[in-house]
């Protein structure tokens, strides 16, 4: 049987473009698509002088082409590079991972893509910005700033509620310790307050049927439950006048804490944000002097 019109079928297998940097694509993917190709020509050449049928031909293809795919590509090829330049000293974060502080001592090499850049220092406010990389010949000068923090800020917040100037210092876990002793210390005062106003209205409720007593055991009935009345009245103004006393003595460390313990950096970054302590190893010498 002749093969036919099909005699002189020829096909071609196109790579398809890498999609990521140049660099990053495996340099073996042309001579194996070569090679593929000439696999492909041989077995179509055999299939149409034995007749196969063309749905073997198109799964054939198919399979080869799925084997292929899209190229390779190395996920952590280079993309871009990234110049910082800021206030020295401070903490540089990219995509939240520590690079080292101020000055640094070279440019930062990022992949294909968008990346958060994130300056931390002591005293100031953080600032934070995208950039996006998109070829490897691309460099990034990026300029950043520091809003600086103040002492009045921080007296200011703590007079508010106490442990917010702390966390404004940065000193998150005093700051939340001392908020929930004011919290606890109010909410303690709230609920004896109302206790209290419950047991004077039973106190009120006591004198009246003592009042209108007449035989000897309404009179002491009534005596018996006034007074009951009257001591738990004095336990709950008792515990409100405490709790308060809490409230105020915590809100009153804040502020003296606030006020005492404001960074004001001399020279560097201070104390290094939690999120860039591995880039304490730099050489970056800190200071930090309370002034009053």
């Amino acid at each position: 049987m002749s093969a036919g019109p099909s005699e002189g079928l020829s096909l071609r297998i196109l790579s398809r473009p890498c999609l990521r940097p140049s660099g990053g694509c495996r340099s073996s993917h042309r001579d194996a698509a070569h090679a593929a190709q000439r696999v492909v020509h041989r077995v179509v050449d055999r299939a149409v002088h034995h007749v196969v049928p063309r749905w073997a031909l198109l799964t054939l293809v198919a399979l080869l082409v799925a084997l292929l795919g899209p190229p390779l590509c190395d996920p952590t090829a280079r993309a871009a590079l990234l110049q910082v330049r800021g206030p020295a000293g401070a903490a540089v974060l990219v995509d939240g991972r520590a690079e080292g502080v101020l000055p640094l001592g070279g440019p930062l090499v990022l992949t294909a893509g968008a990346h958060a850049v994130r300056l931390e220092q002591v005293g100031f406010y953080p600032s934070e910005t995208q950039v996006d990389a998109i070829s490897d010949a691309q460099v990034i000068d990026l300029a950043m700033g520091l809003y600086p923090k103040s002492r009045s800020g921080a007296v200011t917040r703590s007079l508010v509620l106490a442990g917010v100037g702390q966390q404004y210092e940065g000193h998150d876990k005093l700051g939340w310790t001392l908020m929930a002793a004011e919290v606890a210390g109010v909410g303690t005062a709230v609920m004896a307050q109302l206790r209290f106003f419950n047991q004077r209205d039973e106190f009120d409720s006591a004198v009246d049927r003592y009042n209108r007593a007449l035989n000897p055991e309404e009179i002491a009935a009534g005596q018996a439950a006034a007074q009951k009345a009257f001591d738990r009245m004095g336990t709950a103004e008792t515990v409100r006048n405490i709790a308060l006393g809490v409230a105020l003595a915590t809100v009153t460390v804040s502020v003296l804490d606030a006020w005492l313990r404001f960074p004001h950096v001399e020279a560097g970054s201070g104390d290094l944000p939690l999120a860039a302590s591995e880039a304490a190893s730099s050489g970056v010498h800190l200071a930090l002097q309370a002034r009053f």
